[in-house]
């Protein structure tokens, strides 16, 4: 038994791959388009009322808009409160007191880090 054979030349690969590259190209441009246009159109609607939620909004625009209704619910649902901050510099100003005001900046983020663990995570240790 011989080595396979291959009917295809060098040349013929060649020029495959540039009308591959070609095809690519040419769908490229086509996304594109069609993404420019959503947006065009995402642009010229009306605008909602401030009372809506535009969380809801998007869901409902989900099929007509999907990347970038994906793109609104990634920066939509940001927390927008300081909560969280505040909970982390009160919990900081109980650690640090006039008994142990000598903490480094790195020890303490290891006993916040540490009492920010949940009581059940302790528990199976």
């Amino acid at each position: 038994m011989g080595e396979p054979t291959t009917s295809t030349s060098d040349s013929e690969l060649s020029v495959n791959l540039w009308a591959l590259h070609e095809r690519l190209v040419a769908q490229t441009a086509v996304d594109y388009d069609v993404h420019l246009s959503k947006m065009t159109r995402y642009l010229r609607s009306p605008l909602m009322p401030l009372n809506t939620n535009p969380l809801e909004w998007w869901k409902t625009q989900k099929n007509t808009y999907p990347k970038l209704s994906k793109a609104a619910n990634v920066y939509l649902s940001t927390v927008a409160t300081s909560v969280p901050a505040d909970r982390l510099f009160f919990k900081a100003g109980q650690t640090i007191t006039d008994r142990r005001n000598r903490i480094s900046a790195k020890k303490l983020n290891k006993i916040l880090f540490m009492q920010s663990i949940d009581k059940v995570y302790w528990q199976n240790i």
